[in-house]
């Protein structure tokens, strides 16, 4: 059987997108992804690690962070209103997190997503 026209690009996009997939999700690998209830939080200003939030059991949030117990994320973060509220609603309802974390330069761990 021949591979014709739109065949042979369809296949060969393919391909390429598969072969390409792990350098594409390696960009994105996080250092700590934990999921757990909030056991507590506590709010400092905007930028001196604003909102922290620690995870019940949780002793390393990012496995390279030396044993940090907590995460943050700023008040300049994007979407920082959101990320709180959903943070306060799930300990609200007593609900697990998932956080991905990424150790920044000064070895803790900075929330960059959080799932339900």
């Amino acid at each position: 059987m021949m591979i014709t026209g739109g065949d042979f690009w369809f296949r060969l996009i393919v391909i390429i997108s598969v072969w390409l997939l792990p350098a594409i999700s390696s960009a994105d690998e996080w250092d700590g992804v934990q999921r757990e209830k909030i056991a507590r939080f506590e709010v400092a200003g905007g930028e001196n690690f604003g909102f922290r939030v620690f995870l019940s059991g949780v002793t390393d949030m990012c496995s390279s962070s030396g044993g940090a117990n907590w995460a943050y994320i700023n008040a300049s973060d994007s979407n920082y209103d959101v990320f709180v509220a959903v943070l306060l609603a799930s300990r609200a309802m007593d609900s697990a997190v998932t956080l991905y974390t990424k150790r920044d330069s000064s070895g803790f761990c900075h929330i960059g997503y959080l799932g339900g």
